[in-house]
């Protein structure tokens, strides 16, 4: 099974999975789900090396918003992520 990537025109939320959600868990808009053509998705987790602040996006933000610490963020790999989060 191929997964695709769908995005709400309404609030602009991204799913993945063979068809797009109806409605829209977001938002409950209905029948508002358009396919995206080559997404990839571009966000990962970073870990503060300080204060173990977590991040989700595109790019750490730097300096550390909890202790101000330049530079200080490294990225959790896939593997990594459920021993950090406690799960």
């Amino acid at each position: 099974m191929d997964k695709k990537f769908f995005e709400c025109k309404v609030c602009g939320d991204i799913h993945q999975g063979k068809n797009g959600p109806n409605p829209c868990p977001t938002c409950g808009s209905k029948d508002s789900q358009n396919e995206i053509k080559g997404y990839t998705i571009l966000k990962k987790f970073s870990e503060c090396k300080v204060c173990q602040d977590f991040h989700w996006g595109e790019k750490a933000p730097n300096p550390c918003p909890t202790c101000m610490t330049k530079d200080s963020y490294v990225e959790i790999t896939k593997e990594d992520l459920p021993e950090k989060l406690g799960m």
